[in-house]
């Protein structure tokens, strides 16, 4: 954005970020006004919209948040991960920071984009997956195919880990039918996700600074750093799966 070419960057368009408990066995979201988690009964039901990658986690050393920018693909896009007070931690591919990212506290994390029933209306909302609950995600996504994204998704039901000492709680995903009428609203909130996307690549190259993601009781991509506070997250059950 210049005096000549006024074009701000656009904000995130959604409107809810929503977690997976491993230890309550139950998604929840942040409450501004209330300042506090909100629990989110099962069943819970969404339309996938998309998914990108990311990297999430605790920084010890400067007891902040860790953060990182969004990619498509692992395996092919850099990442640049930063903690809250710390800074810069690791800067490159997955693969060739995967363990420094660890040794920091840092851990890979899925942000599913989706439309969920919020009010009265299907709106745009983030699904932030990791641990157990991101490796859940992996074997239904594989088992799903196309019917990913021709179908809807409900959690009704978890099923009880161990690592361990540790006994966590995993999602159950299963597809259900949807109605045309709600598919047709999931592809507009898509369009719209879609040309915010666009305009996030081009302004988070890696070959520039990246923008920074805080951490925070509600991650939202470019969210400022003094809009909210970063707090400790759950300790992830395992990693990224290669």
């Amino acid at each position: 954005m210049s005096r000549s070419n006024p074009t701000e960057t656009k904000k995130n368009p959604s409107v809810r970020w929503f977690e997976w408990s491993g230890k309550l066995g139950e998604f929840s979201h942040y409450d501004k006004e209330a300042k506090s988690k909100v629990a989110v009964p099962l069943p819970f039901q969404f339309v996938l919209l998309d998914e990108l990658s990311t990297i999430k986690g605790w920084h010890d050393a400067s007891e902040s948040g860790i953060s990182s920018n969004e990619v498509r693909n692992m395996r092919l896009e850099p990442l640049v991960v930063r903690s809250f007070k710390g800074g810069e931690l690791a800067n490159g591919l997955y693969a060739t920071i995967k363990d420094r990212v660890a040794a920091s506290g840092g851990h890979y994390v899925a942000n599913l984009y989706i439309g969920a029933k919020i009010g009265s209306s299907l709106q745009i909302a983030s699904i932030q997956l990791g641990g157990a609950a991101l490796s859940a995600w992996f074997e239904f996504r594989k088992m799903s195919g196309d019917d990913l994204y021709k179908k809807a998704i409900t959690v009704s039901s978890f099923k009880e880990g161990k690592k361990g000492s540790v006994v966590f709680k995993v999602p159950q995903f299963k597809l259900v039918d949807l109605t045309p009428a709600t598919h047709e609203a999931a592809v507009e909130l898509d369009k719209k996700l879609q040309s915010y996307l666009d305009d996030y690549f081009r302004s988070s190259k890696v070959d520039s600074p990246a923008p920074v993601v805080v951490e925070s009781v509600e991650p939202q991509v470019g969210e400022s750093f003094e809009t909210a506070a970063p707090v400790k997250p759950e300790v992830a059950d395992d990693d990224v799966p290669f």
